[in-house]
């Protein structure tokens, strides 16, 4: 039998779809309630319009407050997007503009509104947590926005200005820090390599320094030029060394405690058993406290002779040691007064025969005045010391030494500047790589004394040339040890000129002559030439 359809198709389609939608709700019914999932709209490349009729159901979002739209009447104002970072200009003919947080807003494709380039202030709007997954990931926030911000690395000035609330000065420069190259003051803190963290700055200093050296005459310390190592009666020769030993680091670090600025400071170089990394400062300072290991007291860096040669002049005190330092300013920028209690390394001569151990039953008291201007610059100190010797299974043998050290700088012009210098006391030698004292069983422990004077100047030729001219004495009296051989005089004599062919870089060459002069009336001399190049870092 053949049934004959008599209505079109489209006719049955109401019906047909009426039973397609029961068969697929008994086959649900059958299978059990399963959820329905939201389309993801992340893989999306632009948030896509969501009719409030869409059968579609997104699940919950909890959130302080979705994204909204806000109608304003503006004149030729920016529309910014806070999720795309894209902006607009209305056009001002039209009444009403909008500004949307979100791409599903009407009107962005409005005639009368122009893409143009973003304008150089943008206020983003924060993220929110629930918003992951369900929409375009919003821009970052600003970098002063952010809570901590992360360590970084920082090429240049400001310093000083880096660290949190600081209101005071934190380095103070040598005298004459402008005039020739300073190798003995620290790197200044403001500028250079910095790394800031969240409360605290960083300073990485230093520099690298290649000595060439040639030696026309005998002498026993071939990296540097100390005359008491000129043997005398030596036979004739000579030598070239080549070394970087002065290579020099240094790790500055400050931050605020307190309202004080605590600085934490060390640094090291080469010369060391083997080329091994040689400790020279570690030190921490906290207003007018200075505990670690550091410059003593004793020592005027701002007089320090200005020589390629790392020694320097047979009178200048350039010792460090580990010290407790307090210091008051008297008058800002002008008079302070320094007390500091430092370890003593009392050094006693004796014979080969007689056994026992050099002591420092107690340490070193220091104490100076500084005073400073714009032209000139001042110290006095004085040390007072307590050393002795212990021979093997007997009691310490003690003795008294104390010292004065008296140094001057005056610039004469801004291009050049003369330094002085008055070494007198007694027991003091090993601040000039002498003994302090000689034993002997007949008569105990003496300490000697010691004379010594420096003069010299520095000139800065041009911006690229400088010169430095060092002429010291020293006098050790060597009376009361009867040893033939001990060194009773000796002199140094330096001159320089240094040529700066880039920022930081300098090369020059240095001439040198020293003499030694014994107990005994014999002496003998030195001559040495010496090329440094050197790269300082910023």
């Amino acid at each position: 039998m053949f049934f004959t359809i008599k209505r079109p198709l489209h006719h049955w389609m109401p019906g047909l779809t009426s039973l397609w939608l029961v068969a697929c709700l008994f086959a649900s019914s059958v299978r059990g309630d399963e959820p329905k999932t939201a389309p993801d709209f992340t893989s999306l490349p632009e948030l896509m319009t969501i009719s409030p009729a869409s059968p579609i159901a997104l699940p919950p979002i909890t959130q302080p407050e979705s994204p909204t739209m806000t109608w304003q009447h503006l004149d030729s104002v920016p529309i910014k997007n806070s999720f795309t970072d894209s902006h607009w200009t209305a056009d001002p003919s039209n009444d009403a503009r909008l500004e949307a947080s979100g791409n599903d807003a009407p009107g962005n494709d409005a005639s009368g509104i122009q893409p143009q380039p973003p304008p150089s202030t943008v206020t983003p709007i924060p993220t929110a947590p629930s918003m992951a997954g369900r929409f375009p990931v919003m821009p970052a926030m600003l970098q002063e926005d952010l809570p901590a911000p992360s360590p970084s690395i920082l090429f240049g000035t400001g310093g000083v200005a880096l660290l949190p609330d600081n209101n005071g000065p934190t380095q103070a420069a040598s005298f004459g820090s402008g005039v020739g190259v300073d190798f003995y003051s620290e790197p200044l803190f403001e500028g250079g390599l910095l790394i800031r963290g969240t409360d605290a700055v960083l300073k990485i200093g230093g520099y690298v320094k290649t000595d060439f050296i040639y030696d026309f005459d005998p002498i026993d310390s071939p990296d540097t030029f100390i005359t008491t190592e000129i043997p005398v009666g030596a036979p004739p020769r000579t030598n070239y060394r080549i070394h970087a030993r002065q290579t020099r680091l240094s790790l500055d670090t400050r931050w605020r405690t307190g309202g004080e600025t605590l600085k934490m400071y060390v640094e090291a170089d080469f010369f060391s058993d083997g080329d091994r990394l040689r400790l020279r400062h570690a030190y921490g300072n906290v207003g007018e406290f200075t505990i670690g290991h550091t410059w003593t007291a004793f020592t005027d860096v701002a007089a320090a002779p200005r020589t390629l040669d790392f020694e320097g002049s047979v009178s200048s005190v350039n010792r460090r040691k580990a010290l407790i330092r307090w210091k008051r300013i008297l008058v800002p920028d002008h008079l302070s007064w320094s007390l500091s209690i430092e370890d003593a390394l009392f050094v006693v001569e004796t014979l080969p025969s007689v056994l026992g151990e050099s002591r420092s039953p107690v340490p070193d008291l220091v104490t100076n005045l500084r005073y400073t201007n714009d032209w000139t610059s001042s110290q006095v100190a004085v040390l007072f010391r307590e050393g002795g010797f212990q021979p093997l299974d007997q009691q310490t043998v003690r003795g008294d030494g104390w010292g004065v050290n008296l140094t001057s700088v005056v610039a004469l012009i801004d291009e050049f500047q003369v330094y002085s210098q008055i070494l007198v006391g007694d027991g003091i030698g090993s601040f000039r790589s002498l003994p302090d004292a000689v034993y002997d069983p007949s008569f105990g422990t003496v300490t000697q004394p010691l004379f010594g004077w420096m003069v010299g100047c520095t000139v800065q030729w041009s911006e690229k040339y400088s010169s430095n001219f060092t002429y010291a004495e020293n006098t050790l009296d060597t009376q009361v040890s009867g040893f033939a051989n001990d060194v009773a005089e000796t002199s140094y004599l330096a001159a320089n000129l240094i040529w700066s062919p880039a920022k930081r870089v300098y090369a020059g060459v240095e001439y040198l002559y020293g003499t030694r002069q014994n107990a005994d009336g014999a002496s003998a001399d030195a001559n040495r030439l010496q090329f440094s190049i050197v790269c300082v870092l910023p």
